[in-house]
Order: C-alpha cells, then structure tokens, then sequence
C-alpha cells in the first residue's frame, strides 16, 4: 500500500494517485485503499470525487468518521489525518 505524504510536490501527489488507483482497482473493498484515494483526491482539490468516497466509507463504516479511530487505524501522519478532518468536517455540516 502506498502512502501520501502531503507536501508541496505536485509529483508525489500525482504518483500516490496513480497507486491508489491502482489499488482501488485491484482490491475494491480494501478501505485503507479507497480511503487514501478519498485523502489524495481531497489534498489535490478534487473535494466532489474526496466527498463521494468518504461517504462511501462511511456508509459502510460509521468508524471513518472518528478522526481517531483513523490514527489508531490506519497509523496515518498528521498531514492526512488533518485531510481527513477537514473531510469529516464538510461532511457534518454540509454548507
């Protein structure tokens, strides 16, 4: 499993898009995967595509929207799991 790194690297985001991608593809109910495609997708200002697979997750998931849960899951840095937040945020009070 690829992890993103949110950084200032257009590269690295582009990359880590392309493997969750791939991974999403291959393993479609792996939702570590489809989840850091949601994350990649948001840090890259695709926010429609993030949301739609956040609620994805948590319609399966009730967890994926327990910032915490995330960390002590998924073991992410501080950079996604900010991402993550931001993502839950929108999602508990839609505008």
């Amino acid at each position: 499993m690829c992890y993103l790194v949110i950084c200032d690297c257009p590269r690295a985001t582009n990359e880590a898009l392309v493997d969750y991608q791939k991974s999403v593809t291959l393993a479609p109910d792996v939702q570590g995967a489809i989840a850091g495609l949601a994350i990649t997708y948001h840090a890259m200002g695709n926010v429609d595509e993030a949301l739609k697979l956040w609620e994805e997750l948590i319609e399966k998931d009730q967890r994926y929207m327990d910032w915490e849960w995330l960390v002590e899951e998924h073991h992410w840095l501080p950079p996604l799991v900010d991402e993550a937040r931001i993502l839950i945020e929108k999602l508990s009070n839609p505008s």
